[in-house]
């Protein structure tokens, strides 16, 4: 009888915020930890898109496609724009996709880069519910949408708007106890030999409240993280082995640093600004609680103008200096839009949490110089070349340059060429993975074991029985299952061949 695994994937919670959620929030995970196999990994970039495919494809982003939410492009030698990634630029097989190849069934909740689900390959063989970055919310086939629609609810995803963090915590619980409707009634009454589930909420929270990062407020989140704790639970009784996984881990930034602005200060970076200059007055009464007094003052609705990069420096400064607010309020009561000029520009950092900078011919070197010489080179802990890092036949679609920050410090796309002064959770690259169940032999006390993040996919698939991506950049992880567990056949199969094929196929059927 085929073996059943639960991936249960915990969005943010590296291995270094994981005691203070097991000693406070998830009070089953704590319980059954010394039972099970506990490892770290580092996952560079932490970011969300890159990290999960990562993960669930077994394969580096040079030979998965994925180095971001956004893929940048270029013409002629130029940029020009960035274009969103769907699953159709996913350019290798994930695990339940590979699950699929074997004719297994899968049913796969919140993963990034599942829409349309029709780009799936062998989509028939799952059940999937989109993940919140989907255009739209639904569940495939359409026959479960049409059921679970009163449950399909849109998630609150927007932290960075959050103003009462306790009104924030209560939506997620609201968002999520109506969404275990839908992930408990697939878990508990459909037939599959893999579930994959990532539980996006952790990540949001610890944006929007970071002092729980610090293991304060944890009364906060407690409900939110008490659901989550209660599906891990439902999940170890029915499956016969549950794997824990996150992406990345979390800590307190405490400086914000423009990678951005300090390109622009050497004219590699181009920015678009404007400034509403009704609002920007607006604004500043609001903050020197003036509003009442002058809310009859009326600038016109169309006061903009084209705004230079030396005097937004000059308001920025000003406003770090007088420290009359957190930075993230800053943003919000700045009416200054800005975007990258694209077209004029030979460096860009479009996407700052994936650490990633893309440079046009001939300007690697000269970006890696300035960043190296600068004055601002202390908030900089490393920059590696890509190439260095990745390999495969997408590495030309990627970044040129990851820069890693220093501890404490994140990197912003607000175009500044100063640090400012923060109090805020950010991503940090130390994730974790928890295997439990009756065949998984437990990590030693005070063991944390480490291994590589693209070794997941090669171990739940030889623990399956399953043939191992002759291709994949990961390897079995070995002493971690009674003996006999392990497919011990050396049998290997080229997914990625498949994958290929089958996915023209689709596309010959859906044109």
């Amino acid at each position: 009888m085929q073996r059943r695994i639960c991936i249960v994937g915990l969005d943010g919670v590296g291995i270094n915020n994981l005691s203070s959620l097991l000693n406070s929030v998830l009070n089953y995970l704590a319980g059954i930890t010394n039972k099970s196999y506990l490892s770290k990994y580092v996952s560079i970039p932490p970011y969300t898109p890159v990290a999960w495919t990562d993960i669930l494809s077994g394969v580096n982003p040079a030979k998965h496609g994925i180095f971001g939410f956004k893929s940048v492009q270029k013409r002629n030698g130029t940029f020009i724009g960035v274009r969103t990634n769907t699953a159709l630029n996913v350019m290798y097989p994930r695990i339940f996709e590979m699950f699929a190849i074997n004719n297994l069934k899968s049913i796969v909740i919140n993963v990034p880069l599942t829409y349309p689900p029709d780009a799936i390959i062998k989509h028939r063989h799952m059940i999937i519910v989109s993940d919140w970055s989907s255009p739209r919310q639904f569940i495939y086939p359409l026959k479960y949408e049409i059921k679970y629609k009163d449950w399909l609810v849109d998630p609150p995803f927007d932290w960075s708007s959050v103003d009462n963090k306790r009104d924030y915590a209560d939506a997620i619980t609201l968002y999520l106890s109506k969404r275990l409707e839908i992930y408990l009634d697939f878990l508990e009454e459909r037939d599959f030999n893999l579930f994959v589930i990532i539980f996006s909420e952790p990540d949001w929270l610890m944006h929007a409240i970071p002092e729980i990062v610090l293991g304060h407020d944890i009364n906060l989140v407690y409900k939110p993280f008490s659901l989550i704790d209660k599906f891990i639970k439902k999940a170890t009784q029915i499956c016969d082995l549950t794997v824990i996984v996150s992406d990345h881990g979390f800590e307190i930034a405490r400086t914000a640093l423009s990678i951005n602005g300090i390109l622009l200060e050497k004219g590699l970076t181009k920015i678009k600004y404007n400034i509403n200059l009704n609002a920007l007055f607006k604004s500043f009464l609001r903050v020197h609680t003036l509003g009442d007094t002058f809310s009859s003052l009326n600038l016109s609705n169309n006061s903009t103008f084209n705004l230079t990069p030396k005097l937004f420096n000059i308001i920025v400064r000003l406003y770090n200096k007088l420290k009359i607010l957190p930075f993230i309020k800053l943003k919000k009561l700045l009416p200054i839009s800005y975007e990258l000029d694209y077209l004029n520009s030979k460096v860009i950092m479009p996407e700052v949490i994936s650490w990633s900078i893309y440079t046009l011919k001939g300007y690697e070197k000269v970006t890696l110089n300035i960043l190296r010489n600068s004055k601002l080179s202390k908030y900089i802990r490393n920059i590696i070349y890509t190439r260095k890092l990745f390999r495969g036949p997408y590495l030309n679609k990627g970044p040129n340059l990851i820069v890693i920050p220093e501890k404490s410090v994140e990197f912003t796309f607000f175009p500044h060429s100063e640090p400012l002064h923060v109090f805020m959770g950010h991503h940090e690259p130390y994730a974790l993975m928890m295997l439990y169940g009756d065949q998984v032999l437990p990590t030693r006390r005070q063991e944390i074991n480490e291994i590589n993040i693209h070794d997941i996919v090669p171990t739940l698939l030889a623990y399956s029985g399953l043939p191992i991506p002759n291709d994949t950049d990961g390897k079995v992880i070995e002493n971690i299952f009674t003996i006999g567990v392990y497919n011990r056949t050396k049998k290997r199969l080229n997914y990625s061949q498949s994958f290929r094929i089958l996915r023209k196929l689709q596309r010959l059927k859906f044109r």
